[in-house]
């Protein structure tokens, strides 16, 4: 029981690490590289449309920066429209030369030109999310491309960070960015084309690419209300068997207490330590 309390605490401690982490290298990032500017990022998603996880992936004011979006009008109308009016995006041509090879591209949308928030919305049938995320890459404007899944936020200084970590390397030196703990991978656009975009990323050999890793994460994830009645109803289900269990077989209602309030504190430094790595600093 000692050592589980230990590993909970541990686990504490290097959220704390890493929330540290965060805040020295945002405070320093621009002090200490001066090509950071320089580096371009497009967060790319498939079938992504709760606004508010939009609204957050919009949110970073580095200029080299943009969100393109790919859903199918034929399952998010509404919510397409939504999205068109709330960033007053502007139906453009399709480009004429795919690098990776899509099918079902009906649309493209675009923000004006100027405009403080760079928004692409990409309209094409499902078939599946890497080729909807091949797509994004297709027309992606960056050097540099991330996914971001459904729920999955960015840190307020997420991009900052990705671009000073990939802006302390040579131009080009930088196949993949691993980020480590909730984080995600940023691979440069190049590399993705080389690979055959998301499908082929899969089975892709590390050693063959540079691959260079971050040293704070770059985004959370925020469960929904059912994982989150599951998750607590487990804690309290273990609670309740740890204590019947020991009491019962050791015919010591103290010991059983003892070990109850251990499961407890296990819980509460796993939830502490979660409420860490979705904090924003």
């Amino acid at each position: 029981m000692a050592a589980v309390a230990a590993a909970a605490l541990c686990e504490v401690w290097r959220s704390r690490r890493d929330a540290g982490r965060r805040r020295l290298i945002s405070s320093s990032s621009m002090m200490r590289c001066g090509g950071v500017g320089h580096v371009g990022i497009s967060v790319v998603c498939s079938d992504v449309d709760n606004m508010a996880q939009i609204e957050n992936l919009v949110s970073p004011e580095y200029d080299n920066y943009e969100v393109v979006l790919c859903l199918d009008s034929a399952r998010s109308a509404a919510r397409m429209r939504h999205i068109v009016s709330r960033y007053r995006l502007l139906k453009v041509a399709l480009p004429l030369h795919n690098d990776l090879p899509v099918v079902g591209v009906r649309a493209m949308y675009r923000t004006p030109h100027g405009a403080m928030r760079r928004v692409t919305l990409i309209d094409k049938r499902f078939t599946s999310h890497e080729d909807a995320l091949d797509a994004c890459v297709n027309i992606a404007s960056f050097d540099y491309v991330t996914s971001v899944g459904r729920d999955e936020y960015l840190y307020a200084d997420a991009v900052d960070m990705l671009a000073m970590q990939i802006g302390e390397w040579e131009p080009g030196e930088v196949d993949m960015l691993q980020c480590p703990g909730a984080g995600g991978r940023v691979v440069s656009r190049d590399m993705a084309v080389e690979h055959g975009g998301y499908a082929g990323m899969r089975y892709m050999k590390l050693s063959r690419i540079a691959l260079r890793r971050g040293c704070a994460v770059d985004r959370y994830r925020i469960v929904g209300t059912r994982s989150t009645i599951v998750h607590y109803a487990a804690i309290i289900t273990a609670v309740a068997a740890a204590f019947v269990i020991v009491g019962v077989v050791a015919g010591d209602m103290a010991l059983g207490a003892a070990s109850a309030a251990t499961v407890v504190l296990v819980a509460a430094s796993r939830s502490y330590a979660g409420r860490c790595r979705r904090c924003r600093d």
